[in-house]
Formats: structure tokens, C-alpha cells, sequence
């Protein structure tokens, strides 16, 4: 039953492929995938704002949400019956590196796929917000604000966890929340090769492209994950990819597509923000060139670019009123710690230096130290400025398999190589469109140094800048070609990449593929590969909470309380056969709500010191990692 049902969004996926291929006349599977991609998420948008506000988010209204979707599907394809499917090409026209190279991406793809199937979320962030929210949702039957001390769990862009949780109602499970993240990775990667041919590459750079990207260390490792920097970076490369289709043609279907993109992505991620403002803004520039001094036209691109983002914005209406309803504030005021307060050319200058060092991390600690020594040296006081620097970090060089930390270490010497030839080219106009492309890219990072505080972690919201970078480096990689000798250096280079992505796809830190824990492991002890063994600790607690039969349980914790494993241990289902809920207690920020009655249970992560009701419990289980209080 529960593998049944995931056929349905999977066959949504394939119906629309289909229909694209014959209504629309798309000139590629990749592209219709893409499209597919960009109307699956929408319709997930859609039909979960529909339901939370009839607080109707249960297995019932959602199964019934998706065969609709997808009998209305059934119904445009039988429409178009008679039209001419896509061909697909011949063979004899790729060459052995073409197949080279295809195999690699496919192994890539299907190693992270059964990563993901075979590991349950274990992120950090997964188990405080990502995955609480939805099993609060799905607890809630709607997707409004609730008290929470872990407050990322309500103000932060839903999209991702909206997509998680229908894949959660409709199976009955998480083994498949992952997969969101996946189906983002495999059409991530398809968005390098049209992009590559939307800009003028051939067919060969285009591969290289979407290899480039199927390599992409932090990637590949958040392939198998419940993060959502793929998502978003899913999103934002379609709202280029649309951007520079409008340069040619500012067409009804490039306008639709281009809109849904930037609504998507700004639901998705805050960081889609600064990155589609620099490609919107840098990629509309050619059109007013274009227009020249003719009024009328100027006013016409004025006018569909405003409605673009209007309506982008307009998908994002419930998830702002809700932030505005308990905030005052479309977005939330809980994010100003992450702003710099600096921004002077000093502090640019070294938040670039130091977002870039987050990937130059080598295997050899000596020369990490040695790197770091030097940017001591270089940016002085400027190196933990704490107006730049997120309270509680200082800075380092990483060198880590964990997809919170990774770097991109060739992508980003080869970035540094691009940076070298790429201006070659674009100064002879050999690449115009690549132009204004390389220069979205170029402030899009510059905005996000300028903006943002650096952060250890700050390598994965680099993830769609390395991605769309991906045509960029294909070129950089192809210019050195001319001799032979660049020839075998471009093919040192890719084969680099390969070998460098395989680490990180079969040894990955918390859900490695070659170790085999999946195998001879409970799944449940992997919820907390990325904290403390704390696992037997926990079970404990739900051994005893499910002793008491109890079915409503506080929980008392901080930003970093890890609550999912708590609902997973207690087998609470999705489909009516819930075992133990949990609520927040002692919430003391903006979602706190007066006069709730307090629960029988409260399980604690943190200390109960600063709660005004712990006076009213003791404590009938301590461990190191979690305690387990009782009312008086």
C-alpha cells in the first residue's frame, strides 16, 4: 500500500512529461522534466494552502487532492492522443566519451537513490525543523503557526517539508521523504544541460555541464537528505533558464514558467531571495537594451516583469500572512542575527575570501592550517570580525563528507581557472548571452557576502551558485582543448571530478551506501547518526511514556531540541494510528500561547531551570541526553 501510493506523484511526473512532450511540442525529455518538475510543486503548493485552511490535511483529502491531479492529467493527454511523440535521437551520433560520460551520471544518480531509499532523515536541521514541522502539520491537519521553542519550525519558507509531508500522509512513513531532495538532484542536473544549450553550447558542453553538476560534492551529498538547498537551487535555475528564454522571446509560456519558478523558490528557501534578485535583475537588462529609446516598449517589459514578480509573490501569500500574523512581518523578524553589520569594502572583501575557504579544504590538516595561518595574516582583525561572523563560530578551513560541511574542492579550482579564461572569450562577444549570465552569477554571490554573516556552514547555500556556475566551467574546461596538451588536461580534469564525486556518493558521513549499516542496523538508530548515542536514551523514554499509555506529551527544549526522533519512536503513524503526540511547553517567544493545560509527561533535551512550571514536575528519568519528568 504504502510503495502503491508513491506511484502517484511519480506517475503525475511521467503524465506531465507527457504532456508537455506533445502539447507544448518540447524539444527535449530534460525540458520536459524540468516543466513537470515546476507544475508538481505547484500543485503540492496549491493543494496544501487549500486544505490547511479547511483543516483538512489528512490521508483521505490528500489521496483524493492527487488522483484528482492526476485524472485531470489522463484527461490533456487523451486530448492530445494523435500528436506526434517526441523522437528520440539516434545513437550512432554520441561518442564514447558522450556514453562516458552519461554513465557516470546515471551511476551517480542511482548510488544517491538508494542512499536515500535505504537511510531514514538524519540531518541536524531534519531532526529540530525540517521533519517536526510536518508531523506537527499532519498532527494539526492544517499548516498554521503552533508554539514551538524551536521557531525555525514556523517562520522559515515551507515548500521542501509541504512536499515531504504529502509523501508522508500518502505512505504512511518517511521512508521516502528523501526523495524530495533526489528528484530535485536528478532535474538540477538536467537545468545544467538546457541552460548550457540556452546559452550556445554544443551538445558535448552541454554533457559536461550536467556532469560538472552531477559531481558537485555538497550535492551529492544532499541528494539523500530532507535539506532543501537542491530544491531551491531546482527552482532558482529554472527562473534562469525562463530569464534567458525571455530574452528571445517574451512569450506567454516563458513568462508562466519563469513566474512559477521565482514563486517556488522564494517558498522554498529565504537565500532564493538574493540569488534570483541578481538574475532577475542582471538578465532583464539585455531586454531594455533591446528596447532601445522606444517608450512603449520599455513600458511593456516594465509592466510583464512587474507582474512576474507580483505573482510570484502571490504564491507566497499564506506562508506571509501567517509570519505577518504572528510577527508583524512578512518574512519574520527572527532572522536579523544572520545580517551583517558591516558593510564596509573590508568586510565584502574578507566575507568573500572566507566564503570562498570554506571550499579549499584539503584531506591534509597541515596544509589547512597553513591556509588558515595565512588568511590570519591577510584579513587581520577582519577574519572573525563579529560583525560579519555569526555569534558562536569563529572561522576555519573545513575538510568533512558531512553535507552540512563540505566543500567543493575542484569545482571551486576549477572556478578559479574559469575566472582566468572565461573573460578571454566574453570580451571577444564569442559568448554575449553567457555575458550577462556570468554577471547575474558574479552579484548574485557578492549579494549573498554583502548580505549575509559568514557561517561554518555556508557551503551548502553556496549550492546554487555552484550549480549554475556549472556551463561557465564547461566552458572553461573546453577552451583548454585547442592543443593537444589541453586536451588530455580537460580530460584529467573530468575524470578529477568523477572520482573526487564518488567519495562523497558511496561514503557519505551519516548515511554512507559502502558500510552497510543500513543492512545490519535498526533504521531508527540512524535518526541520530549527526548527535550523541543517545538512541537507547531515548527509547527508554517512549518504553515508559508507552507503558503509561499516554497519548499527549510535552516537550521542553531549545532551537536545537532534536524532537522528530521522538515521534518516530513512539511509531506514530500517518493514517489515524497515532501512538503519542507531542506538544511544546514553556514556549516563551512570539507562537507562546497562554493557559494551554499542561500534559501528565514532559520530556526535556535541555534543563527545566528556566521554565515557571517545573515546580510542578519531578523527574522519574535522567539520562545525558534526555530527562523525563512527571506531574506532582
Amino acid at each position: 500500500m504504502s510503495f502503491s501510493l508513491l506511484l502517484l506523484p511519480v506517475s503525475s511526473y511521467i503524465a506531465l512529461m507527457i504532456v508537455f512532450t506533445r502539447q507544448l511540442k518540447v524539444e527535449t525529455i530534460l525540458e520536459a522534466l524540468i516543466k513537470a518538475h515546476l507544475v508538481v510543486f505547484t500543485f503540492i503548493l496549491i493543494s496544501t494552502e487549500f486544505l490547511s485552511a479547511i483543516n483538512s490535511i489528512s490521508f483521505s483529502c490528500v489521496l483524493i487532492m492527487w488522483v484528482l491531479f492526476f485524472i485531470s492529467l489522463l484527461a490533456i493527454i487523451s486530448k492530445f492522443r494523435n500528436t506526434e511523440v517526441l523522437k528520440i535521437q539516434e545513437a550512432h551520433e554520441y561518442s564514447s566519451q558522450t556514453y562516458l560520460l552519461t554513465a557516470a551520471i546515471v551511476l551517480i544518480l542511482a548510488a544517491t537513490f538508494l542512499t536515500a531509499i535505504l537511510h531514514p532523515p538524519n540531518t541536524s536541521d531534519s531532526m529540530t525543523y525540517h521533519m517536526s514541522r510536518v508531523v506537527h502539520w499532519i498532527n494539526n491537519n492544517d499548516v498554521s503557526f503552533y508554539p514551538t521553542s524551536i521557531t525555525r519550525q514556523n517562520y522559515l519558507a515551507p515548500l521542501a517539508e509541504f512536499a515531504i509531508m504529502h509523501l508522508q500522509v500518502l505512505t504512511g512513513s518517511d521512508w521516502y521523504a528523501n526523495l524530495v531532495q533526489w528528484v530535485s538532484f536528478l532535474v538540477i542536473v538536467c537545468l545544467g544541460f538546457v541552460i548550457a544549450a540556452e546559452l550556445g553550447l554544443d551538445k558535448r558542453q552541454q554533457l559536461i555541464t550536467a556532469f560538472i553538476i552531477a559531481t558537485l560534492p555538497m550535492g551529492v551529498l544532499q541528494a539523500s537528505s530532507t535539506q532543501n538547498d537542491l530544491v531551491v537551487s531546482s527552482f532558482i535555475m529554472s527562473f534562469a533558464l525562463f530569464m534567458l528564454r525571455i530574452q528571445r522571446n517574451f512569450s506567454f509560456e516563458n513568462i508562466l514558467f519563469g513566474t512559477i519558478a521565482l514563486g517556488l523558490a522564494l517558498m522554498t528557501k529565504g537565500t532564493a531571495y538574493i540569488y534570483c534578485a541578481a538574475v532577475g535583475t542582471i538578465l532583464a537588462i539585455p531586454l531594455f537594451i533591446e528596447c532601445g529609446v522606444n517608450r512603449a516598449r520599455i513600458q511593456e517589459v516594465v509592466v510583464k516583469l512587474s507582474l512576474i514578480v507580483f505573482i510570484a509573490l502571490v504564491l507566497n501569500a499564506g506562508h506571509f500572512s501567517r509570519n505577518f500574523k504572528l510577527y508583524g512581518h512578512p518574512l519574520s523578524t527572527e532572522v536579523k542575527q544572520l545580517y551583517n553589520e558591516d558593510a564596509s569594502p573590508a568586510a565584502l572583501l574578507a566575507n568573500t575570501v572566507r566564503n570562498g575557504a570554506l571550499h579549499i579544504g584539503t584531506p591534509s590538516i597541515l596544509i589547512n592550517n597553513v591556509l588558515e595561518k595565512t588568511l590570519k595574516d591577510v584579513l587581520g582583525s577582519q577574519l572573525n570580525n563579529p560583525r560579519t561572523t555569526l555569534q558562536g563560530t569563529t572561522f576555519y578551513i573545513p575538510y568533512n563528507w558531512h553535507e552540512d560541511f563540505a566543500g567543493n574542492l575542484i569545482h571551486m579550482l576549477i572556478i578559479f581557472l574559469t575566472l582566468i579564461l572565461l573573460p578571454l572569450l566574453l570580451l571577444k562577444g564569442y559568448y554575449y548571452r553567457t555575458t550577462w549570465y556570468a554577471i547575474s552569477l558574479i552579484l548574485g554571490a557578492l549579494l549573498f557576502f554583502f548580505l549575509l554573516k559568514w557561517q561554518p556552514w555556508a557551503s551548502r547555500l553556496h549550492t546554487p551558485l555552484f550549480a549554475m556556475a556549472a556551463p561557465l566551467i564547461a566552458i572553461a574546461i573546453t577552451t583548454t582543448e585547442y592543443r593537444a596538451i589541453g586536451k588530455r588536461f580537460s580530460y584529467v580534469i573530468l575524470i578529477c571530478l568523477f572520482c573526487y564525486g564518488l567519495i562523497f556518493t558511496f561514503a557519505n558521513k551519516t548515511r554512507s551506501l559502502i558500510s552497510l549499516d543500513w543492512y545490519y542496523k535498526d533504521r531508527a538508530e540512524f535518526y541520530f547518526k549527526n548527535t550523541k548515542d543517545v538512541y537507547q536514551e531515548f527509547m527508554n523514554v517512549i518504553s515508559i511514556l508507552q507503558l503509561e499509555k499516554q497519548k499527549v506529551v510535552g516537550i521542553y527544549c531549545n532551537e536545537g531540541g532534536w524532537e522528530y526522533p521522538l515521534w518516530m519512536l513512539s511509531k506514530a503513524g500517518y493514517n489515524g494510528e497515532r501512538n503519542i503526540s507531542f506538544r511544546h511547553v514553556g514556549v516563551s517567544n512570539a507562537s507562546m500561547v497562554s493557559n494551554l493545560p499542561l500534559p501528565k509527561y514532559v520530556v526535556a533535551t535541555i534543563k527545566l531551570d528556566k521554565w515557571k512550571d517545573v515546580d510542578k514536575y519531578t523527574a522519574i528519568y535522567i539520562s545525558t541526553g534526555i530527562i523525563l519528568f512527571r506531574k506532582i
